[in-house]
């Protein structure tokens, strides 16, 4: 069985890596499973992910030599085969870890695909029946087919009602019996569910009065109750239920998932509206008080100028204003309620925003646009230091610290190198720090606020404070600024001018090497190419290549750069969207291909399996003087090229990059969705990646 040392002894370049985050050593002895659920919980899904597959490889390798012939998870876990039990069992651990990464990386179909198949085995326990409950309540949420959606609540309901009577202790899976009846217009079972929970709930919590879950699902049972019962407008009783289950939580996404519910309950179309209790301006009335309730803090993306030098002769950010601006970030930060800030760590207004959120214990999160070392030599160190007050640089290291110290990650670079001179590697990680700040108000169902300490000027320059600030106006919200030379107030600001269009799409910056420019990076490979018989190249040249240049052109964006080499396809576009649909567009043809039995018929494997990874960066417009035509090179194309390679077959990857910038575009025809960090092909390093997903 596969335990840390083996998957450490197959994955050396990322233990130092692992190690500290979990908080264990290597030389421990314990399953694959255990680890993978520790990985778990610190949403390290991609980790976890390749340690269940390291376990589950484990497992088939020791039963197949046992069996004398190639096993699959699903025969392991079969009558079928001789298996002994301590070993099926790991094996269903391992495959249901599975299933709820798929679903914590919105890989739904397959999540639902896996929970599927370890029903039809059998297995008719409480955590594979819930779970299966779980994936077709999502399909309930997600799909937009009536009949489709009916036919999932009903299954939902059915598999949550026997994991329920399965396990009776399992409140959980009651609770949510309950609300899946009431959805679908069985009152009664719901009644006679909300009730059953109700009572092993309040007994429970005589002995376990501080339980956020239990508190929050007897809350659950009352506003149900309310729904069915009650014909008034508002229950304070009710709200009450709600303000004692927050009361035992600071974990704000458990609160965000008891809000999602909540709002589920209250705003659903119900078939027979006449049965409830209660009509739906109370029920519009009651989620207004419980959404008061179920609050979450908003969270701040933050830009600044940097601290006056001693050469410069206009003011912007004088040195003595340095406290009285710091007041006033505290003052914002503390009226506000918010509990993250998203920002750089120059020196100046960067850094005292970050000390003040590390002041008041709440999360910093810090993207620099470059290594390390280099931006403290460029926006970090100043010359004229105070006395008896620690350096720019003892101020950054101590931020970094902080940050570090941080479960989860909260430290990025934007981009690995930077070119001296170049300004637009800052804009870009303006636009990533703006992307995730809002990727994280969405997980979190919060609002993002939007300060800055801006002068008041408008100036042009690539990637400063107002260039910052001019991209946050895409939001449509307010945005608060300090001024540096009159620090005692907070102001507001609005955007008078809209930004164009092909500012959007094609931000450009000109430097002795000549243009600099954004752009949209898709790669490609087919997993298994290197074992292709001769046979199987021709056909992939001749009639893959050809299907996929079919593609192209029905597509609405033509790239601007294509090209190919052996399995290997490298696209470069000016629009994001159009590069992630494509990027869709082509796994979905492969896959289609493969139902069909298209290239099997042809000869090629089955299936057929295509890996793509897309990214956004600034790259160098070149000429290339081999193919005698412009092209594009700089370290953000390795970066795309390092992606591919790790990408699961059959899925698009995205970069920080490309998921941010689709964030701050507000890109509704394709999802990024976050599934941790991952170490990047040939030791590129360790970058957070985003699984794409088209949006219907």
């Amino acid at each position: 069985m596969a335990t840390i040392q083996t998957w450490a002894l197959q994955n050396p370049h990322i233990v130092d890596f692992v190690s500290p985050l979990i908080g264990i050593s290597m030389d421990e002895e314990i399953p694959a499973w255990e680890l993978a659920k520790i990985l778990y919980k610190h949403h390290e899904f991609m980790f976890a992910y390749e340690i269940v597959n390291t376990g589950l490889n484990d497992i088939r390798v020791q039963c197949s030599e046992k069996a004398s012939t190639q096993l699959t998870d699903h025969e392991v876990l079969s009558d079928l085969v001789n298996v002994d039990e301590k070993t099926r069992q790991m094996c269903l651990k391992l495959k249901q870890l599975e299933g709820r990464l798929y679903v914590q990386m919105n890989a739904h179909n397959k999540a639902l695909a896996i929970f599927k198949e370890l029903a039809s085995l059998g297995f008719n326990d409480e955590e594979t029946l819930a779970n299966l409950a779980s994936c077709y309540k999502t399909q309930v949420l997600i799909t937009h087919d009536k009949e489709r959606r009916f036919f999932c609540l009903i299954e939902s309901y059915i598999l949550y009602r026997q994991a329920f009577e399965c396990s009776p202790q399992s409140y959980w899976a009651g609770i949510n019996a309950a609300t899946l009846a009431l959805l679908s217009g069985q009152f009664n079972a719901a009644k006679s569910y909300c009730q059953q929970v109700d009572d092993y709930c309040s007994k429970l919590a005589l002995t376990q009065t501080k339980d956020y879950w239990l508190s929050a699902t007897l809350a659950e049972t009352k506003l149900i109750n309310y729904l069915l019962i009650s014909e008034s407008g508002l229950d304070e009783a009710l709200l009450e239920s709600y303000r004692q289950a927050v009361a035992l939580s600071d974990n704000f996404t458990q609160i965000a998932s008891t809000r999602k519910n909540a709002k589920l309950l209250l705003s659903w179309e119900y078939p027979l509206t006449a049965s409830l209790a209660v009509d739906e301006k109370q029920r519009k009335q009651v989620l207004e008080e419980l959404l008061k309730i179920l609050f979450t803090p908003p969270i701040i993306v933050f830009t600044g100028h940097m601290m006056d030098t001693a050469e410069r002769e206009v003011p912007r950010f004088p040195q003595e204003n340095e406290e009285a601006v710091k007041a006033t970030l505290k003052d914002f930060v503390l009226k506000s309620k918010a509990m993250w800030g998203y920002g750089s760590a120059a020196c100046g207004a960067d850094i005292l925003f970050l000390e003040v959120l590390q002041q008041l214990s709440f999360e910093t999160n810090i993207i620099l646009p470059y290594e390390q070392q280099a931006f403290i030599k460029n926006s970090v160190v100043r010359d004229n230091a105070v006395a008896d007050k620690p350096s720019w640089e003892q101020r950054f290291h101590n931020l970094m610290d902080y940050t570090q110290a941080q479960i989860g990650g909260h430290l990025w670079n934007s981009s690995i190198q930077f070119l001296q001179g170049s300004t637009l590697y800052y804009r870009y990680a303006n636009l990533v720090i703006h992307g995730l700040a809002l990727i994280r108000a969405k997980q979190l169902g919060s609002k993002l606020l939007h300060l800055a300490v801006w002068n008041g000027e408008k100036v042009k320059d690539i990637g400063g404070t107002f260039d910052a600030i001019r991209w946050w106006q895409k939001d449509k919200e307010p945005i608060y600024y300090i001024n540096p030379l009159h620090p005692e107030t907070v102001q507001t600001f609005q955007m008078l001018e809209p930004i164009k269009e092909e500012d959007w799409n094609k931000p450009l910056a000109e430097t002795e090497h000549g243009e600099i420019i954004l752009k949209s990076i898709v790669f490609t490979d087919v997993a298994g190419y290197s074992q292709f018989t001769e046979e199987q190249i021709l056909i992939f040249q001749s009639e893959v290549l050809k299907n996929i240049a079919e593609l192209l052109e029905d597509h609405p964006s033509e790239p601007e750069v294509k090209n190919t080499w052996g399995d290997a396809l490298y696209l470069i576009f000016s629009d994001l969207e159009y590069a992630g649909n494509f990027a869709l567009a082509l796994c979905e043809l492969i896959e289609e291909r493969n139902q069909t039995g298209y290239w099997a018929a042809l000869g090629l494997p089955d299936p057929l399996q295509i890996r793509v990874a897309l990214h956004f960066g600034p790259v160098f417009s070149v000429y290339d003087a081999i193919l005698q035509k412009k092209t594009y090179a700089g370290n953000h194309v390795n970066n795309a090229a390092r992606i591919e390679p790790i990408t699961p077959a059959g899925e698009v990857y995205a970069s920080a990059g490309a998921a941010t910038f689709a964030e701050v575009l507000a890109i509704d025809s394709f999802a990024c969705d976050y599934v941790g960090r991952v170490p990047l092909a040939k030791n590129y390093g360790v970058f957070p990646l985003f699984r794409v997903r088209r949006c219907h």
